[in-house]
């Protein structure tokens, strides 16, 4: 298989609570977070059939250009509503295993585990402040890694 994907994550960050120093809650919080993963992939699909039971299994590796820009909304010395953006080169790999056990011709029951870890390194950090200056420094990593576990009844039509 071979393809491009855009993933897109849309942060929202409120009712923060400081624990170090232990200061209690942050009053306002509403900042965001938007990031985006993008690019070219390849991968390989594998299905097994064995009478009512399928068995399927793809794996796929993706290149990918990192970018992100964040709304700290708390500090009054950044620039609202993007207060700093991020930029770097990464790569990602996703694991997908599901079952089917078909119990008729329509009904069947599915399972699935989805697993993925991305990252990108060495790039930009800007930030905009609001006197009208920024300041590039550099964005050591960013990672996502998530696992989903799903399980369902289908019916074809």
């Amino acid at each position: 298989m071979l393809g491009y994907s855009y993933r897109a994550q849309d942060l929202k960050i409120t009712n923060g609570l400081s624990t170090i120093p232990p200061t209690g809650p942050f009053p306002g919080l509403d900042s965001t977070y938007q990031a985006r993963w993008q690019g070219p992939w390849v991968g390989i699909d594998l299905v097994y059939v064995l009478r009512r039971l399928t068995l399927n299994a793809s794996i796929e590796y993706h290149r990918a250009v990192y970018r992100a820009q964040a709304d700290w909304n708390l500090r009054t010395d950044f620039v609202h509503p993007k207060s700093f953006e991020h930029k770097a080169g990464g790569d990602g790999a996703e694991l997908n295993l599901s079952a089917a056990y078909a119990l008729s011709k329509r009904w069947s029951l599915k399972a699935g585990l989805d697993l993925r870890k991305w990252r990108a390194v060495n790039g930009t950090d800007t930030t905009f402040f609001v006197d009208g200056t920024s300041a590039v420094t550099h964005l050591n990593e960013a990672e996502w890694n998530s696992t989903a576990f799903s399980a369902g009844v289908s019916y074809a039509f």
